[in-house]
């Protein structure tokens, strides 16, 4: 009979044991999951930033251009006023 009841002690201890095993296991799967979910948002983030560098320098690149068309016809302006003047 005490065979029996250490038995279902040591029974009753493992069961304990299994118990706060599962409850660590889920606590590090939430973790984890969290952590994952954290790298996914920075590595979104980074290609947030590749994306935006891109569009600025296209957007500069543009601009540039636009300039560099009017050049000529703010130039011609400019002699113009100068003319004005001497008329």
């Amino acid at each position: 009979m005490a065979e029996l009841n250490e038995t279902r002690d040591k029974l009753a201890k493992v069961n304990d044991r299994y118990d706060k095993s599962k409850q660590v296991v889920a606590e590090k799967g939430r973790e984890v999951k969290a952590l994952k979910d954290r790298i996914k948002e920075l590595e979104n983030e980074l290609k947030l930033d590749k994306v935006i560098a891109g569009l600025k320098e296209m957007l500069w690149a543009n601009i540039g251009q636009s300039i560099t068309d009017q050049w000529q016809y703010i130039e011609t302006i400019h002699e113009q006023l100068e003319l004005i003047p001497k008329a």
